[in-house]
């Protein structure tokens, strides 16, 4: 991916962004970033040294769905087009 491309997929990214206080946290960062490692630095954060999947859940507050649930909403969205058909409508 050129340098360009990559810019144009970081704005389409960031125009669909609908949390202002990461908006917020990007202005800032852009404003005080005196070089573009100052800037990855700022965005990415500290590597945690170990992965902690619970931790993850209760920091995402995960609640997870319940086969009835899932079944539910399946029914309900009554889909009659075969996989082949919804990737190659997802593709489009």
């Amino acid at each position: 991916m050129t340098i360009e491309a990559q810019k144009m997929e970081l704005i389409k990214r960031i125009i669909n962004i609908e949390d202002s206080s990461i908006l917020h946290k990007l202005e800032e960062i852009a404003a005080t970033s005196a070089s573009e490692q100052d800037i990855l630095s700022q965005i990415a954060g500290p590597i945690q040294a170990t992965f902690d999947l619970e931790a993850i859940k209760r920091e995402q507050n995960y609640q997870p769905v319940n086969k009835a649930t899932l079944d539910q909403l399946i029914e309900e969205a009554d889909i009659q087009e075969s996989i082949e058909e919804l990737l190659e409508m997802a593709r489009a």
